[in-house]
């Protein structure tokens, strides 16, 4: 190496380095219950085909026997309205994509529930949902009217 671009080496060394920023730029998911994908649909149908199977079943039982009590069909009536709320309240937060709420739900599977396997499958419907708000811009519809 000769004098000269030794020298100048050394002076580049104190120098800014030079780089090219690109903007990264995402592309848009529209979130919808078209755009989730085959399994976090087929969990979906699942638990609402559960939900409103365990109404019917819990409904014909309620009706076929007589009430003995005024208590009977209002704990009925609220096992259904929480069971139907938590489908609809699972089906919303995934079609949404929101994070928090699938982390919510996951525990409240597992905790008062005592369903690990639900929990398990809420917790990877979370991660995918989660690495999906970090590779796309996600875009809620806009509702008509």
């Amino acid at each position: 190496m000769d004098a000269n671009a030794a020298q100048q080496q050394e002076s580049n060394i104190y120098q800014a380095p030079q780089a090219e920023l690109k903007a990264v730029v995402k592309p848009d998911l529209e979130a919808s219950f078209k755009t989730l994908g085959f399994w976090r649909k087929l969990y979906l149908a699942v638990i609402w085909i559960f939900a409103l199977g365990l109404f019917a079943i819990m409904a014909s039982i309620s009706l076929e026997q007589e009430a003995k009590t005024a208590a009977d069909p209002l704990i009925v009536l609220i096992i259904m309205a929480i069971t139907l709320g938590m489908t609809y309240w699972s089906h919303v937060a995934m079609v949404k994509r929101n994070v928090s709420h699938l982390t919510t739900l996951s525990i409240l599977n597992l905790f008062p529930g005592g369903n690990l396997l639900g929990c398990l499958i809420m917790f990877a419907i979370r991660q995918t949902s989660k690495t999906e708000q970090e590779n796309y811009n996600i875009i809620l519809p806009k509702k008509a009217g």
